[in-house]
C-alpha cells in the first residue's frame, strides 16, 4: 500500500501537504516548508500547497519568500478570494500600488461586498498607509516642535488629483456603507480623511468608531492625536487614559505621561511614571522622563543623577542619549552633545527625534551636508516633520541656494500654513531671490498676525533696503533690534546703514552696549569686528576677531576678515610673530595656528604653510579652513590627490557657503583629471561668488575638459570681461579658436 501510494503523484503530493501542516501547528516551520516544497516538486502547480508554504514563510519570519509565494498561489487560485485579498495586502505591503489595486479589483468584481477587499482597494488608490503609522508620525512632530502641536493634523500628506481623492473618498465610504458596524470601515475613512486634511470629517468618523466601541485603543489614540493637533489639549486626556487603562502597555502609559508632562502638570505625570520604575523592561524611559521633569523644575543636579543612572545601567538607551544632547547642548557643550546624539542615532537609526536632534547639532557645528542628510532622514521617515523641511530651508538659504530654499520653504507653508517659521524662511528665501513681489506677500501676512516679531521686522527692513527705501529699512531695523536686542539680523542691518551713512560712531557705541550682554558670542564679535575695521581701528577688529575665532573655530569669515586687516596694515610678518608666541604659551590654540599658517600662506611660502597646516589637522582633524588651505596646495603642486580630496571634502561639508572651499573641491578633482566631476563644485563656488573671474576660469578648465565647448567658452569669456588681464583664459579661448577651425 506504502510504495503504491508513493507512485501516485495525487496521493504522494497530498501526503507531503498534510505532513507540512502537521509540522507548522507544532510550529516546526522549517520543516514544514521542505515538506511543502515536495509537494510543489510533484505538481508545481498544486495552489493548495503554494498558500501553505507562503503561510510557513510569513510564520518563518521570510516576508519575501511569503510574497513571492502568495502571488504564485493567486495565479493558479484566481477564485479563491482569501488568497487573492492576501496577495494583494503583500503587494500594497511592498509598494507596488497599482498591482494591488489591480488584483483586488478582480476580486470585488465578484465579491462587492467584501468589506476588506474594498478597505485595500481604497488604501491602493492613494497609497495610503495604516492609521497606526499616521498616529505615531503625529505624535512623533509634536514631539519635535510641541510649540506648534496644533498645525500637524491640518499637513495634508496626501497630494492627489481631484478624480484620485474623489475615488478614494467613495470607495473609503463605500467600505462603510457595506458594514456601518465595521470599526475597521470607520477607521479607515477617519484616516483617509486626516491624510487629506478634512478634519472635521475625521473627527465624526472617529466619534462613530468610538460609539460602536468606547474602549477601542486605535481610535482612541487617534482621537487623542486629533485632538492635540488641533489645539484641543484638554480634550485628549480622556482617550489616552482610556488606551492606557484598555491596553496596559507601557506605551501607552508613556504616552499619558507625555501628555501630562507637556501640559504641565507635573504631579500626574509623576503619578504615572513612578510606578513603573519596578518594571524592568520600563525603567529606563521612566526614569529619563522623571530626570526630563527634574532638569525642567531647575533641579539640574538632580535630574543628572537620574539620567546617569539610566546611562550606566543602559549605556545605548536612546533616548536618554537624546536626552543628555539636549542638556549638554543647552549648557554650552556642543562637542559632547554631538556624540551623545550620534550615539542615540547608532543605536536607533529610525528614531525621528535623534535623527532631528543629530541634524540641528550638525547645523549648529556648521556640518551643513551632514545636517541636510539627517533633515531629508527625518522627512523620509515622518513626512509631517515640518520642523525638518524648515530646517533643511534654513540651510539652502545659509549655503546660498536660494532656489532650493525657496521650494522647500513652500512646502512646509503649503502643508503646515500655522507653523510661522516656515513662512519666515520663505520670506527670506524670497528675499535672497531677489523676488521681492512673492516675499513682500510672505512678510505681509506674517506682519498681520506678529507686528512687532524681530524676526519679522529684520526681513522687512532688508526688502525694503532692496528697494532702495533706507528710510523705511533703518525704522524696521530698528523696531526688530528694540523687540530683541541680540537680534544679529538686526543688528547687521542697522551697522550696514550706519556704515552707508558714515555713522561709524553711533554703530560701535551700538555693538559695544551689546558686547557687555554678550561678551562672548561669536556672530555679533564679528559685526564687531567688521565695525571697527571701517572706523580704522586694528588693534580693536584684531581682537574682537580673534575671540569669535577662538569661540568658533570654522567660522570662515572672521580668518578672512583678520587676513584682510593684517595685509593692510602691511604687518604679515609681524602678526605671524604674536600668533606664534601665543601658540608658544598654548601648543593646542587652532584658530592661532591656522591664521599663522594663513599669513605665510599669503606670503608665498608654500612649502612652510604646508607643514603648518599639517601641524593643525594634526591637533584637530576637523579644522576646516586648514583643510581646505593644505588641499589646494596638494593640487596645485599635483601631490598627495587622493588625501586632497579627502581633505577638501571634509572642509565643503563644514563651510557650503564658502565658495574659495567648492572652488579647491573642484581644483582637486581637474588635477585628478576627472573633468566632468569637477564641474558641479565650480559651479557651486561660481554660484557663491559670480563676480570671481579665477572661478569662472576654472570652470570653464572643467567644461572644456569634459568637452562642453560652448559653455566653456562663455566662461572663459566671462573670466576675461572679469579680469581683462587674465591671460589664462585669453589663452584657453585662443586655444578653443584654433581647434574649431
Amino acid at each position: 500500500m506504502l510504495a503504491l501510494g508513493c507512485t501516485n503523484p495525487d496521493v504522494a503530493k497530498r501526503q507531503y501537504l498534510e505532513n507540512g501542516k502537521r509540522l507548522a501547528g507544532e510550529k516546526r516551520y522549517v520543516e514544514a516548508i521542505l515538506e511543502y516544497r515536495n509537494a510543489l516538486q510533484v505538481d508545481d502547480k498544486y495552489g493548495e500547497a503554494r498558500v501553505a508554504l507562503a503561510e510557513a514563510q510569513a510564520a518563518n519570519g521570510n516576508p519575501e519568500g511569503a510574497y513571492r509565494e502568495y502571488q504564485r498561489a493567486a495565479d493558479l487560485m484566481p477564485d479563491n478570494v482569501a488568497v487573492q485579498t492576501t496577495a494583494a495586502l503583500y503587494l500594497f505591503i511592498a509598494g507596488q500600488f497599482e498591482d494591488a489595486r489591480t488584483r483586488v479589483e478582480a476580486v470585488l468584481k465578484k465579491h462587492p461586498e467584501n468589506v476588506e477587499a474594498q478597505l485595500l482597494y481604497a488604501n491602493a488608490l492613494v497609497g495610503l498607509r495604516d492609521l497606526e503609522g499616521g498616529v505615531r508620525e503625529i505624535e512623533e512632530a509634536v514631539k519635535l516642535d510641541p510649540q506648534h502641536a496644533a498645525t500637524y493634523t491640518n499637513l495634508a500628506i496626501l497630494k492627489l488629483a481631484q478624480g484620485q481623492r474623489l475615488a478614494a473618498q467613495e470607495a473609503f465610504k463605500r467600505a462603510v456603507d457595506i458594514d456601518p458596524k465595521s470599526i475597521r470601515a470607520r477607521l479607515a475613512l477617519a484616516h483617509f480623511d486626516m491624510a487629506t486634511g478634512n478634519i472635521a470629517l475625521a473627527e465624526e468618523s472617529l466619534n462613530v468608531a468610538l460609539g460602536l466601541d468606547a474602549k477601542n485603543p486605535l481610535a482612541n489614540r487617534a482621537l487623542a492625536a486629533l485632538y492635540v493637533g488641533t489645539g484641543r489639549d484638554a480634550l485628549a486626556e480622556k482617550p489616552l487614559q482610556v488606551v492606557a487603562e484598555v491596553t496596559q502597555s507601557t506605551e501607552s502609559k508613556f504616552a499619558l505621561a507625555d501628555y501630562y508632562a507637556r501640559v504641565n502638570r507635573v504631579d500626574d505625570a509623576k503619578a504615572v511614571m513612578e510606578p513603573m520604575l519596578k518594571d524592568a523592561s520600563a525603567y529606563a524611559d521612566a526614569q529619563t522622563r522623571l530626570a526630563e521633569l527634574a532638569y525642567g523644575l531647575g533641579d539640574r543636579t538632580g535630574a543628572n543623577t537620574k539620567l546617569n543612572e539610566v546611562l550606566t545601567r543602559q549605556p545605548n538607551h536612546a533616548y536618554s542619549l537624546q536626552v543628555k544632547a539636549r542638556w549638554l547642548m543647552v549648557e554650552g557643550r556642543p562637542v559632547q552633545a554631538m556624540a551623545r546624539a550620534t550615539a542615540a542615532v547608532n543605536a536607533a537609526p529610525r528614531d525621528v527625534g535623534a535623527v532631528y536632534l543629530l541634524g540641528t547639532l550638525q547645523a549648529v557645528h556648521g556640518q551643513r551636508e551632514a545636517a541636510t542628510k539627517s533633515f531629508a532622514e527625518v522627512l523620509r521617515l515622518n513626512p509631517r516633520a515640518t520642523a525638518a523641511q524648515v530646517q533643511l530651508a534654513q540651510l539652502n538659504l545659509a549655503s546660498g541656494d536660494a532656489l532650493a530654499a525657496v521650494g522647500i520653504a513652500s512646502e512646509a507653508v503649503s502643508g503646515a500654513p500655522g507653523v510661522p517659521e516656515a513662512r519666515l524662511v520663505l520670506a527670506r528665501a524670497l528675499v535672497a531671490q531677489r523676488d521681492l513681489v512673492r516675499a513682500q506677500s510672505e512678510i505681509d501676512r506674517l506682519l498681520a498676525a506678529y507686528p512687532r516679531a524681530s524676526a519679522v521686522q529684520s526681513v522687512l527692513g532688508t526688502l525694503l533696503l532692496l528697494k532702495g527705501n533706507t528710510a523705511g529699512a533703518r525704522a524696521a531695523y530698528q523696531l526688530a533690534f528694540d523687540a530683541d536686542p541680540g537680534s544679529i539680523a538686526a543688528l547687521s542691518g542697522l551697522t550696514l546703514l550706519d556704515t552707508q551713512e558714515k555713522r561709524l560712531t553711533q554703530a560701535r557705541e551700538r555693538v559695544e552696549r551689546r558686547l557687555k550682554v554678550e561678551p562672548k558670542r561669536p556672530a555679533l564679535l564679528l559685526v564687531a569686528g567688521k565695525v571697527y575695521a571701517q572706523i580704522g581701528d586694528y588693534a580693536a577688529a584684531e581682537d574682537a576677531l580673534r575671540q569669535a575665532m577662538n569661540l568658533a573655530p570654522t567660522s570662515t569669515e572672521a580668518y578672512i576678515l583678520l587676513g584682510e586687516i593684517y595685509g593692510a596694515q602691511n604687518r604679515l610678518d609681524a602678526a605671524r610673530a604674536e600668533l606664534d608666541a601665543a601658540v608658544a604659551v598654548n601648543p593646542t590654540d587652532v584658530p592661532a595656528r591656522t591664521m599663522a599658517a594663513m599669513l605665510v600662506h599669503a606670503q608665498k611660502k608654500p612649502a612652510e604653510a604646508k607643514r603648518r597646516y599639517q601641524e593643525v589637522l594634526s591637533i584637530e582633524p576637523q579644522a576646516a579652513m586648514a583643510a581646505n588651505n593644505l588641499a589646494w596646495i596638494y593640487a596645485d603642486e599635483k601631490q598627495n590627490l587622493d588625501e586632497a580630496l579627502q581633505l577638501a571634502q571634509r572642509a565643503v561639508e563644514q563651510m557650503t557657503d564658502y565658495p574659495e572651499a567648492w572652488d579647491t573641491l573642484g581644483w582637486v578633482y581637474y588635477r585628478k583629471q576627472l573633468p566632468i566631476l569637477a564641474v558641479q563644485p565650480f559651479e557651486r563656488a561660481v554660484g557663491n561668488a559670480p563676480d570671481n573671474a579665477t572661478f569662472h576660469y576654472h570652470l570653464g578648465l572643467a567644461l572644456a575638459g569634459s568637452g562642453d565647448r560652448v559653455r566653456s567658452r562663455s566662461s572663459f569669456e566671462t573670466a576675461l570681461r572679469l579680469q581683462p588681464n587674465n591671460t589664462d583664459a585669453r589663452r584657453e579661448l585662443t586655444a578653443l579658436d584654433r581647434d574649431s577651425r
